[in-house]
């Protein structure tokens, strides 16, 4: 089974270039592996021909380059491995939450914000719109935009629309809630004509006068 990937964070890199330049070198290039590893890149001044480095500063040079790049190794892996592992999961685990609950308040405020923008009023509103913010119906907004109560004007016949002045002058007479009116009249119903009711046939054994009850008829001789 292989290895999982280590998270690797802006600061453990930070770190690791520090370390580096406590040594003494200079980080040109970075390189972060899936595995973990930070390899850093560095290159000295030049170095004066009359004071070129012999075999053995370079084998000295390269020692402490080694012993560097050991260290950060040593120290990265002890600090992503036993409890520094399980501390780091925490963190990143309450960072992940923390990122949900701001997309969620996030989410929110949009959807709080498209609610406001669509209970302002455009420049001219047709009687959908305000029946939408008012609460009405369609119909009860072009009977109070017909009966002048609702100032309104026309285009063509039948298209009404109103301002946004005429609209809000309106809302701050009657308040922020515009209901429909409760009919007091009580429409007449007319009753459905009952049906007439057909006589039942008579049935031939028990309504039927019997044969002993009728007169006999006696043969003439």
């Amino acid at each position: 089974m292989g290895r999982r990937p280590l998270a690797i964070e802006r600061s453990d890199v930070i770190w690791a270039i520090k370390v580096v330049q406590e040594a003494g070198l200079d980080v040109v290039k970075t390189e972060i592996h899936p595995d973990g590893r930070i390899v850093l890149y560095h290159q000295l001044e030049p170095i004066p021909e009359e004071l070129e480095e012999t075999f053995e500063e370079w084998r000295e040079r390269t020692a402490l380059e080694a012993s560097v790049n050991a260290r950060v190794h040593a120290e990265f892996e002890a600090k992503h491995q036993g409890p520094g592992k399980e501390i780091l999961r925490a963190k990143l685990e309450g960072s992940l939450a923390k990122h949900r609950e701001d997309s969620r308040l996030r989410q929110e405020e949009r959807r709080e914000e498209r609610k406001e923008a669509k209970r302002q009023l455009p420049e001219v509103c047709t009687p959908k719109m305000l029946a939408d913010i008012w609460g009405c119906s369609t119909r009860h907004v072009r009977k109070l935009a017909r009966s002048g109560e609702l100032r309104s004007f026309t285009i063509g016949k039948q298209m009404i629309r109103i301002k946004r002045e005429d609209a809000e002058a309106f809302q701050s007479r009657h308040g922020p809630a515009i209901l429909e009116p409760e009919a007091t009249a009580v429409e007449p119903t007319i009753a459905s004509p009952s049906k007439r009711v057909r006589a039942k046939p008579l049935s031939s054994r028990s309504e039927a006068p019997s044969r002993s009850s009728r007169p006999s008829r006696t043969r003439e001789e």
